[in-house]
């Protein structure tokens, strides 16, 4: 639809990718100052806010690439939240003895 080049394309994966670089460590200082469960929650609810701008803005014809690079750099970011969030949250969930054995499939 918006006939991107392999260059764009690539760019849009990078822009997933980054969060992970620049958010990884203010994410973790957010997490361990929050309550786990609602922000995973609440990450769940952006992701699915965030997402389905992407369709809104194609059926109103002002999607755009630049559109999808701050998306996919947003969806990134909640992604590297949640999932220090969700790797944070396992040992509340689990006992000491058991928590090795949730670790392996949680993976």
């Amino acid at each position: 639809m918006l006939r991107a080049t392999t260059f764009q394309v690539g760019v849009l994966t990078a822009c997933a990718t980054a969060a992970w670089l620049v958010m990884t460590l203010p994410a973790g200082t957010v997490v361990d100052r929050v309550a786990k469960r609602p922000l995973m929650i609440g990450c769940g609810v952006a992701r699915g806010v965030v997402v389905a701008s992407i369709p809104v803005g194609a059926a109103l014809g002002h999607l755009t690439i630049v559109h999808l690079y701050a998306m996919a750099f947003l969806v990134g970011s909640i992604n590297v939240v949640f999932e220090i969030a969700c790797q944070s949250y396992l040992p509340v969930l689990l006992s000491r003895r058991r928590l090795i054995e949730g670790n392996c499939s949680a993976g």
